[in-house]
């Protein structure tokens, strides 16, 4: 799980790269973070993974450090695509292939992960960032810890 937790994370910072680029705030980013967390966690459970990996630096560590620096490949990617000022190269964004892999996982087993199908939806090109980020934050709240 290690590899996948250390995968998903780069799809999250492609959200928070996005909510840096649209200027939404660090509460935003933050909101993205915790949620998005709870998907990371959703899909490493059905794959089998302890959840006590995923609560220390290899988990929420890379997490936090991915989705807040200007020197992760995926946030800056996240960043650009809201800024509408994609390069050309940027086959080393290693969150895209994995949005579209993770979304087949939770397809697979039923799970719901708004942020990260979000985030492929906006790579594919079926949704535009706004309505993406609409549908986030029009979905009602829930609690960020599975009981």
């Amino acid at each position: 799980m290690l590899r996948w937790g250390g995968a998903l994370k780069n799809v999250i910072a492609i959200a928070c790269g996005i909510t840096e680029g649209k200027d939404l705030g660090v509460s935003a980013r933050t909101a993205i973070m915790t949620r998005g967390f709870t998907e990371i966690k959703k899909i490493g459970l059905a794959l089998g993974c302890e959840p006590e990996t995923l609560m220390g630096l290899s988990g929420i560590g890379d997490l936090t450090l991915t989705c807040n620096s200007i020197r992760s490949r995926n946030f800056n990617y996240g960043k650009e695509l809201a800024l509408e000022r994609l390069k050309k190269d940027n086959n080393t964004i290693e969150g895209k292939s994995t949005a579209a892999a993770a979304c087949q996982i939770a397809d697979h087993f039923g799970l719901d992960v708004p942020i990260i199908r979000s985030v492929f939806s906006v790579i594919k090109g079926t949704i535009g960032i706004d309505d993406a980020i609409t549908s986030l934050i029009s979905r009602p709240l829930k609690s960020e810890i599975d009981h």
